[in-house]
């Protein structure tokens, strides 16, 4: 009974008072200012991801090219904060207008459907970082199951979990770093101030064992002397012998 009043009272809540506390009265101003917020920590988040491999990469960037790469960072940057707080924004708006278009409160209504709805802002961010995002979401995913798992009885904690999460996640970056058509710049311009490229990698894997620890140097071979020239002495020719090397 307990449950059930409970569940009577979650759906006849408003949206201001479950959704938006901040801002109770007023929808469309609960969303711009919970947008407003995510565009402020987009920007504290973004900066530096976008930043430092810019700084992994400036020894192998022309002079020239530099105030090109300069500006392109801050777009991205500016990019991926409009693609977050639109799609949380959104989110929120489609809850709010869920609730008012149902009546009442429900599980899917606040929270599934409306991030699906949301789903168009990925457009906003370039295509080359959706993966990323997908790998991203999807560690999230697993460790939020997982954990949930653990907190109902289904599975037992595993003991260095979060080593083996951390080496699962390791393992998607470098595969990431090998295959530079599935990863941003900026995974590459991370991963390549610690790794060899590909192509140097591939270069090491072919040569043989001594080829990669032994240099030998090379042995310079001495021109041979030229031979002396005939001396005439008193009317008889005389060929003097060369020295021994």
């Amino acid at each position: 009974m307990a449950g059930q009043s409970k569940l009577a009272t979650y759906r006849e809540m408003a949206c201001g008072t479950l959704l938006h506390t901040w801002a109770p009265h007023s929808c469309s101003r609960g969303v711009f200012e919970f947008a407003f917020s995510v565009l402020r920590g987009s920007l504290k988040m973004y900066s530096p991801l976008f930043i430092i491999p810019l700084l992994f990469r400036l020894r192998k960037i022309p002079l020239s090219k530099l105030p090109a790469q300069v500006r392109n960072t801050i777009l991205s940057i500016l990019r991926a904060s409009l693609f977050l707080s639109t799609y949380a924004g959104a989110v929120l708006f489609n809850a709010c207008a869920l609730r008012k278009i149902l009546g009442k409160n429900y599980i899917l209504t606040n929270l599934v459907v409306p991030a699906f709805l949301a789903s168009w802002a990925l457009f906003i961010e370039r295509p080359s970082r959706r993966p990323e995002l997908g790998m991203y979401v999807t560690t999230q995913a697993v460790w939020c199951l997982w954990r949930k798992a653990i907190s109902l009885g289904y599975v037992r904690a595993l003991p260095l979990g979060d080593v083996l999460l951390a080496c699962g996640a390791f393992s998607i970056i470098l595969r990431s770093h090998i295959s530079p058509k599935h990863s941003s710049n900026a995974v590459q311009g991370f991963c390549s101030f610690f790794l060899p490229s590909p192509a140097d990698a591939a270069a090491i894997g072919t040569r043989g064992p001594l080829e990669e620890t032994v240099s030998v140097p090379a042995v310079s071979t001495p021109s041979p002397s030229p031979s002396p020239a005939p001396v005439r002495v008193y009317g008889s020719t005389l060929t003097p012998t060369p020295a021994p090397a």
